[in-house]
């Protein structure tokens, strides 16, 4: 055993999660495997155990099987690890050594098939620390196949080296500092079941993403995860004070909550339709393969807390060019990926999911091949052989309509998105017409005819009264999200100032609910009805 590796007995273990913080080398493997660590002797005693001490000491058992003789069936080992004293070989004693650091795997799942396996590992630790992983499947080591670190300047004080390990299970990951102190961490992975079938329908808008979906023949509903289902299986039971940065060094829980997941989608801030939206690396290369969940994510925490300063946010994704058809290439790994975790965390069949995407008529065609070529490839990547299923915008809430009211025979639907508006007309139940055009919300809250023109009539009127708000009741989160260069162009404005009223940190401060609803100070407001009476008739 080594004398210098476990690790701070003071961290609160998540059991459900993580087996064991091992003090002991890779080349143990060599002899015993993961699972064999976790088997009980005769006796009923573990193979391995560890014991809390007073004094934050360590007593670590470990039970060699033997073929022995009567009674004897193994053989133990016990040694005392001191917390603040140095090794002393000679009297079985060994030394803790502290390794601060949190992290997470994703997903929670070993795979049947290990070419099928891709894992999103973090490594979350103060900027100027130096902790790394490294993975093992028994004695063998598992090179990662990108390992990436956003924070790379050292803008904030703390940072997350990323491991994507793809093409292979592991069982354990070795901890090591700059010391050369070691621990190993054994999770405690799901076995892969194909037993469900899930079918998903994605929404990618302009302004918002919306995904629903449904287990073999169920109600759809939409998409989340919960804790029974989440998505990162974290290393240790995170604290973190009511809301706002952790006052100690790991602020784990807002740097993984703002460049990976939250814990939860579906409550509190964090749900579905979600700002299309992609949060990257200052310093990613688009010229390069662009992992999900390395050094771009799904920012389901734009607009509602402050983001971090070495992360840029990519806008207008479906219409971009250039660069920006990476971005959408980037934004639907995103998608794509969440969605497998979800099927697999649930006992799904990836080879017989089915996902289905709608896209607006006034797309054009060169794009929409380009797009179709996204999903599919996405889907080969994600899922296996095979290809996805894709309608009209203007199709789909017409199929839907038709479904839930039996009575209805003819319809039209007019769906205002961000950035187009989709129209179908249908008579008995069949569709005739479909159109679309660049003509939506967008339209109002911003200057169709610059990009540059930061001012906006109905934005700038209202938005002072709110900062003045927000800074009354110091609420110092939102109104760096307030004043973050994202928000300097006034469609994103108007988006923030309609989430406030749905966001948790004003509902905890007590504000009421009215003086920070936008929609409703825009519906009481009288001077500005009448720009919303021309923008419905110009499209009637």
């Amino acid at each position: 055993m080594n004398n210098t590796n476990y690790f701070d007995g003071r961290i609160h273990i998540d059991k459900s999660e993580i087996a064991f913080l091992l003090p002991i080398t890779p080349s143990f493997f060599k002899y015993f495997t993961v699972e064999e660590l976790r088997d009980v002797m005769a006796d009923g005693k573990p193979m391995f155990e560890m014991k809390l001490l007073a004094g934050d000491s360590v007593s670590v058992t470990l039970r060699i099987p033997i073929k022995g003789a009567g009674n004897v069936s193994y053989i133990e080992y016990t040694r005392l690890y001191y917390n603040n004293s140095s090794a002393d070989v000679k009297n079985n004693a060994g030394n803790i050594a502290e390794m601060k650091f949190t992290g997470f795997i994703m997903p929670q799942v070993r795979f049947n098939n290990p070419e099928d396996a891709i894992y999103n590992i973090s490594c979350v630790q103060a900027s100027s620390a130096k902790t790394e992983f490294i993975f093992y499947k028994g004695a063998e080591k598992i090179l990662p196949n990108a390992s990436d670190c956003r924070n790379e300047d050292q803008q904030y004080l703390t940072k997350a080296n990323n491991y994507l390990v793809k093409g292979e299970n592991f069982d354990y990951i070795q901890v090591r500092n700059h010391h050369g102190y070691c621990g190993i961490i054994v999770p405690i992975f799901k076995q892969q079941r194909n037993v469900e079938q899930f079918e998903f329908a994605v929404d990618l808008g302009t302004s918002n993403t919306h995904i629903e979906y449904r287990k073999g023949q169920d109600k759809p509903q939409v998409f989340g995860f919960s804790k029974a289902d989440r998505q990162l299986c974290e290393m240790f039971t995170p604290t973190k004070n009511e809301y706002g940065f952790f006052e100690d060094l790991l602020e784990e829980t807002e740097l993984i909550e703002r460049d990976f997941l939250p814990e939860e989608i579906g409550s509190d801030d964090y749900s579905f339709p979600t700002r299309t939206v992609l949060s990257c690396s200052k310093t990613v290369d688009w010229s390069e393969e662009v992992n999900p969940f390395n050094l771009v994510n799904l920012p389901f925490t734009y607009d509602k807390r402050a983001d971090l300063p070495y992360n840029n946010l990519k806008y207008n994704i479906k219409w971009g060019n250039g660069d920006d058809l990476r971005v959408m290439e980037a934004y639907v790994r995103c998608l794509m990926l969440i969605i497998r975790n979800k099927v697999l965390l649930n006992n799904g069949d990836l080879k017989h999911t089915k996902i289905t995407w709608f896209y607006p008529i006034s797309m054009a065609p060169k794009r929409l091949r380009r797009l179709k070529e996204t999903w599919d490839e996405a889907y080969k990547e994600y899922f296996g052989d095979g290809v996805t299923n894709y309608m009209t915008e203007s199709a789909a809430p017409i199929q839907y309509f038709f479904k839930r009211y039996a009575t209805a025979t003819s319809l039209v639907n007019v769906d205002i998105g961000g950035g187009t508006t989709d129209i179908a007309f249908a008579k008995d139940k069949s569709i005739h017409h479909v159109t679309s055009f660049r003509f939506a919300s967008n339209a109002l809250f911003e200057n169709s005819f610059s990009d540059l023109d930061d001012n906006n009539g109905i934005v700038d009127w209202h938005k002072g009264e709110i900062l003045k708000l927000l800074e009354e009741k110091n609420l110092s989160e939102l109104v760096r999200v307030f004043n973050s260069a994202n928000n300097h162009r006034p469609s994103n404005m108007a988006s923030f100032l309609f989430g406030l009223k749905d966001n948790s940190i004003p509902k905890k401060a007590g504000i009421n609910g009215k003086a920070l609803d936008f929609n409703y100070l825009l519906q009481e407001d009288e001077d500005f009805k009448i720009v919303f009476i021309v923008f419905y008739t110009s499209i009637i």
